[in-house]
């Protein structure tokens, strides 16, 4: 944070500073383990560069300095950790602490200056009527007699502190760079996140509308002068602290608070030595000690006039309970700071948006020391979005416990950051079991979620923010549902860096380095023997032009092992990871600078992967093991591998796994990862709402590279799905040509899937014949998306993913013509999802009628129909779709969906949500009603219930 950076005093020395460590020379140039890696693989660091998004068809009007340069760079990732977590390392002061911040700052360079808005018509005062400001109550004469009982220096540090809350206030006229106060969309902050009536996240993968509607207002606001004032508060606390602690022993006992005033801005309350209870909110609130119970704001702007608060408890063993959002060092459109500067054991509760909580603005939450105790719903114990959200833990062995977001969370165009200086300490975040993309799921422990539209090619996507989680001592152990330890979702940066200590990590899924969707994560353990434990898609997983990186380095003994965690191991335990990847363009690192390590799993990992359906998209997954004696236990070998100390093995040109001896190899114990260049800019936002232009695929050529022949074939089989081909046209020997001798497998289904679309049967020999081969066409863990779906339709077997099946069942069928009676069907089914792709749900819908008719109403094809209209009914009927919103169309197809699918509860939901979108509410109570037969624990039949009234006319 450049600001906080520049602007704090240092007056706080921080334990746990830890000695600098030598310093090891880089290898030459080219030589170094990761270049040759690169080059077994026949790439370089330039083929690396992400994020690539014109390519998958995304429109982003965001920026974001710091996640850009990270994609645009992958391997630079762990240099920014180490520059990073070197400089809080250092830092001896609260301004040196905050400092070292400043490249992960959405600040950066300035953002640039927003769209322009209506100003709004001014509403009046939000001074509380009729009280002073605090200025004016400090120059009255009645201020001495106040503060008679209060010994020096306490009424010089309440004055001083009161006017400096109405300075921030006074400044806070100019935080809207519009200059017309403070605006906010009518919606609470977490509906951000999550849906208001289903509980449900909106921001994975949903309709955009919401969070466009926050985006003007945000992009309003100067960042950087709330950041101003949250330094200037927290400078002015630290610095009072330890003279008002040294002056407490002189107050007066008092059965309640030795000082409560009313002003402008809301209270000011001075508390007693010993025990007090604050309710409610206050500007400021300062406690001299005693074992205190805190069930108000604490230190949250929101619930008084003021545009910023403070809250500091100088001792005590203090119990923080909020019982509503934004408490406890939470900024909402300004600035709210919490201070706890006593050593004791504190326990801080709270829902959400709260620990350090910044939403549209910046929350501080700073804790001086003790065994402390934290629990808390979402958003909180770190988290930003347009905004910052800090926790500062300075010492003791702490517990820890949030649901998600949480412990280091950023979201668009925020940095959240926990920083825990000292300590054993324990923490969790999410509900075992719970979906792990429910609110409950997790996300923290450095992650860090963006917004992707759906369907992601019709509307705009938005970036995700930093989230950082820094431990610099201690002995820690971890754990998560998903989304956690270095995670990240669409467009953002998710950051663990453990600076010192024996660890122990533990994820269920999509953790300790996990990245998917055009996004990085970086897990970045520097010293000590730590152990990894995750079920899948953990310890450096990559999907989908991100890059996610595992950099353990020390040289000590670490465990990774992939194996059943928690109770949603499901049959994927023990597989996809330590250097996996899967999708386009995806990079996934584990790297290990030394001792003698154990790495476990059942299949799927240390450098391996599942190559992209498109040639020339295949993503790299690199192990390298630069020291020690090594042993590797995997229970399903990849063919031609060999895991074994000492060894290099490869998944293709998709994967490189080296066990090397630095002794032998005349290698330095250093990846070699490319130098860090920090951004110029912070994030921004240009104003677009409409997406972009598709980029046209590549005209391909029938004689040219892999590549350019599976282009060229899968634009004639779009082709020929609309108009079949005369039997002698030319193209049609060249594709039964590639059918049955190209050497890539992809190409021989393209071609045999370009066959069927003209009418030949014989086409299904290249596709079966092909199946042995897995991509994320084909790949078992993305069913929705395979290319089984479309043999199920084609053929009537409703068989799995195993090749082997597929093979025999064609072997006994080729001669009986239910393939070739079924093709008519399959091609009209074909030709719908090909004009659902390019945004056309009405002409899909009217395509699958032809092909059910053509079917004869076959069951398979009814429920991919059903699913195809359904899922594009539920886009249409979603208020949020705000480009799309098309409550007509999306009752017509989702009758539709509803008549082929009439088993699937969310076409009754889609249907009442469109029903009542045209103002036919009796209709849609109807519809509720079969819905809940359907399914009755369905929690959006549920949430309609209770809208609709439903459950109280039960009753």
């Amino acid at each position: 944070m450049r600001v906080l950076g520049l602007l704090l005093a240092g007056v706080l020395l921080l334990p746990g500073c830890r000695p600098k460590a030598p310093e090891l020379l880089p290898p030459p140039p080219g030589q170094a383990p990761l270049d040759k890696a690169l080059a077994l693989a026949e790439r370089d660091r330039a083929d690396l560069a992400l994020p690539r998004a014109a390519e998958a068809g995304y429109t982003i009007p965001t920026r974001l300095g710091p996640v850009d340069a990270v994609l645009a760079d992958p391997l630079a990732l762990p240099s920014l950790g180490e520059q990073v977590g070197a400089a809080l390392d250092a830092a001896s002061t609260p301004r040196e602490l905050f400092a070292a911040l400043a490249p992960l700052d959405p600040i950066g360079g300035g953002s640039a200056p927003p769209p322009p808005l209506p100003r709004a018509p001014e509403v009046g005062s939000r001074h509380r009527v009729g009280a002073e400001l605090p200025s004016e109550i400090v120059a009255s004469p009645r201020w001495p007699v106040r503060t008679a009982h209060l010994p020096a220096p306490w009424p010089e540090a309440v004055a001083e502190l009161m006017v400096l809350l109405e300075e921030l206030d006074r400044e806070s006229e100019a935080w809207d760079v519009r200059g017309h106060g403070p605006t906010r969309p009518n919606r609470a902050a977490e509906e951000y996140f999550v849906d208001a009536e289903t509980g449900a996240y909106r921001f994975l993968t949903h309709p955009v509308g919401v969070q466009l509607e926050f985006l003007p207002h945000a992009a309003g606001l100067d960042l950087a002068a709330m950041q101003d004032a949250a330094a200037r508060l927290l400078d002015a606390a630290l610095r009072w602290a330890p003279k008002l602690q040294e002056a407490a022993a002189s107050l007066p006992a008092s059965e309640g608070p030795l000082l409560q005033l009313q002003t402008a801005l809301g209270p000011v309350i001075l508390g007693n030595p010993g025990p007090d209870r604050f309710e409610g909110d206050a500007l400021l609130v300062i406690d001299p000690g005693g074992a205190d119970a805190w069930t108000g704001g604490a230190g949250s702007n929101v619930g008084v006039p003021g545009r910023a608060a403070l809250a500091l408890d100088l001792g005590g063993a203090d119990t923080y309970t909020a019982q509503r959002p934004h408490s406890q060092g939470a900024g909402f459109l300004g600035v709210g700071v919490l201070v706890d500067a006593g050593p004791e054991a504190d326990q801080y509760l709270a829902p959400g948006q709260a620990q350090g909580a910044g939403f549209m603005g910046v929350g501080v939450l700073w804790d001086a020391g003790g065994d402390d105790g934290y629990g808390a719903g979402g958003f909180a114990q770190g988290a930003g979005t347009f905004g910052v959200g800090l926790l500062v833990d300075v010492a003791g062995n702490d517990t820890w416990a949030a649901q998600g977001r949480a412990q280091g969370f950023g979201s668009t165009g925020g940095l959240g950051a926990l920083l825990d200086l000292d300590g054993n300490d324990q923490r969790r975040v999410g509900d075992g079991g719970a979906d792990r993309f429910s609110p409950e799921g997790g996300g923290g422990q450095g992650a860090a979620f963006g917004t992707r539209p759906f369907p992601w090619t019709e509307d705009v996507a938005l970036h995700g923010g930093v989230g950082l989680l820094y431990d610099r001592a201690g002995d820690d152990a971890y754990a998560a549902r998903a989304f956690a330890q270095g995670a990240s979702w669409f467009l953002g940066l998710g950051m663990l860096l453990e600076r010192g200590g024996r660890d122990r990590y533990t994820a269920e899924q999509w953790s300790q380095a996990a990245a998917t969707h055009l996004s990085a994560a970086l897990l970045q353990d520097t010293a000590g023997n730590d152990i990894y434990s995750g079920t899948h898609h953990v310890q450096a997983a990559a999907a989908d032009r991100s890059v996610a990186i595992l950099d353990d380095r020390g040289g000590a003994a670490d465990g990774y092992r992939l194996g059943a965690i928690g109770p949603a191991s499901g049959s994927n335990s023990g597989r996809s990871g330590h250097a996996w990847v899967r999708q386009a363009r995806a990079l996934a690192v584990a790297a290990d600078d030394g001792g003698d390590d154990v790495r476990r799993a059942a299949r799927d990992a240390l450098g391996v992967g599942v190559p992209a359906e498109d040639e020339g998209r295949d993503g790299l997954a690199l192990l390298l093991d630069l020291g020690g004696t090594d042993l590797y236990e995997l229970q399903v070998v990849p063919g031609g591998a060999n895991p074994a100390d000492g060894a290099t093995w490869f998944d293709g040109n998709l994967g490189v796994a080296q066990d090397l001896d630095p002794a032998a190899d005349s290698l330095l114990p250093i990846a070699g990862w490319s130098p860090w260049t920090a951004p110029d800019v912070g994030f921004s936002w240009d104003g677009t709402r409409e997406p972009a232009p598709r980029v046209a695929p590549p005209a391909g050529d029938p004689q040219g590279d892999p590549a350019a022949r599976q282009a060229w074939l899968t634009g004639l089989r779009a082709a020929w799905l609309r108009e079949p081909p005369a039997e002698e046209a030319a193209d049609l020997d060249t594709v039964r040509v590639l059918s049955g001798t190209d050497r890539s497998a992809r190409v021989r289904r393209a071609a045999g899937l370009a066959l069927l679309a003209a009418g030949e049967v014989e086409g299904l020999d290249a596709v079966v014949d092909s199946l042995p081969f897995v991509s994320t066409d084909n790949d078992p863990a993305l069913a929705a998306g395979s290319l089984v779906g479309s043999l199920q339709a084609l053929t009537g077997a409703e068989l799995g993913f195993d090749a082997r099946e597929w093979k025999l069942w064609w072997q006994d069928h080729r001669g009986d013509g239910r393939v070739a009676a079924r093709l008519p069907g399959w091609r009209l089914l074909e030709r719908a999802r090909l004009e659902s792709a390019a945004g056309d749900p009405l002409a899909a819908a009217a395509l699958s009628d032809q092909a059910l008719d053509a079917s004869g109403g076959d069951p398979i094809i009814r429920r991919l129909a059903g699913s195809l209209v359904g899922s594009w009914a539920a886009v249409l009927a979603d208020p949020e779709s705000h480009r799309l919103y098309d409550p007509e169309a999306a009752a017509d197809l989702a009758r539709r969906a509803l008549q082929w699918d009439p088993g699937d509860a969310r076409h009754f939901v889609t249907l009442a949500r469109a029903l009542l979108g045209v103002g036919d509410e009796a209709l849609a109570k109807r519809v509720v009603l079969q819905g809940g037969l359907a399914d009755p624990d369905d929690p959006d039949i549920q949430a309609l219930r209770r809208r609709l009234g439903l459950d109280a006319e039960s009753e």
